[in-house]
């Protein structure tokens, strides 16, 4: 244990150790509550934002602002691949351009923006950790700061594989974790026609369009006015402890 105290603490290899110490940091503030598994999250972009999981099934929004305007759902299946809730606006993202094209796709090749953030970058740090330690141990013995730049580049592709291979079935997990909250995205704006009349005091159901299949919604005026059945009226909003949604009437 002192000697792997030492190793750690050493100067090729302290650079990791700190890193692993905020991750450890990280995890345990998560775990007593401090912060939110996602609190740390980040969005990727690459001219859309798709959501994969294995046998993969597409329920895709585009709105494309340029010199033409596109709004469409659509239902794909690709090979054994899931596109889901991928949107794409024209008018900030060049759709097929290379604008940020590479740092993207590696970015989704890492499986960011299917796992969150800080699961792939602890297993990355894990990782590099790891590999700093057990290189520097068995082949720069010196601790010379210019083999251990040397040791760094196969510790990285090392570590990005192993972090790549580790996290590839968390993808599917993450997938259906996140189904509920993307259909809750996917119906919040849209048009729905009220099944029986909506009040305050009791709870109404609506059909709204999605990817041309009608889905039944538990739902309740935003005011104190009746809805009356056959009248269309837009969601918008969910209230996620009563599982049901705020509509009011269409003007």
């Amino acid at each position: 244990m002192d000697q792997l105290l030492d190793a750690a603490l050493s100067a090729v290899n302290i650079p990791f150790t700190v890193l692993f110490v905020l991750v450890l940091l990280y995890w345990i503030t998560v775990i007593i509550g401090l912060l939110d598994f996602d609190s740390l999250d980040v969005d990727v972009h690459a001219d859309a934002d798709f959501d994969f999981d294995a046998d993969l099934d597409v329920d895709a929004d585009i709105d494309v602002d340029a010199d033409l305007h596109l709004d469409a759902d659509t239902h794909v299946e690709v090979g054994n691949a899931e596109i889901v809730g991928a949107h794409a606006d024209g008018a900030a993202t060049d759709i097929g351009g290379d604008h940020g094209g590479m740092l993207n796709s590696l970015l989704l090749f890492a499986n960011l923006g299917y796992i969150p953030f800080m699961i792939v970058f602890s297993f990355m740090v894990l990782f590099l950790w790891t590999g700093a330690i057990l290189l520097n141990y068995y082949f720069n013995p010196d601790l010379g700061l210019g083999m251990a730049a040397l040791l760094f580049v196969p510790n990285f592709v090392v570590s990005f594989t192993a972090m790549k291979l580790i996290t590839w079935p968390l993808k599917k997990l993450f997938y259906h974790m996140r189904r509920e909250e993307r259909e809750i995205e996917s119906v919040v704006g849209r048009i729905c026609v009220l099944t029986m009349d909506a009040s305050p005091e009791r709870l109404s159901q609506a059909t709204v369009a999605r990817s041309g299949v009608p889905h039944l919604l538990n739902v309740r005026p935003v005011g104190d006015d009746t809805i009356l059945r056959g009248s269309k009226a837009v969601v918008v909003s969910y209230i996620e402890n009563e599982s049901v949604y705020l509509v009011q009437p269409v003007d």
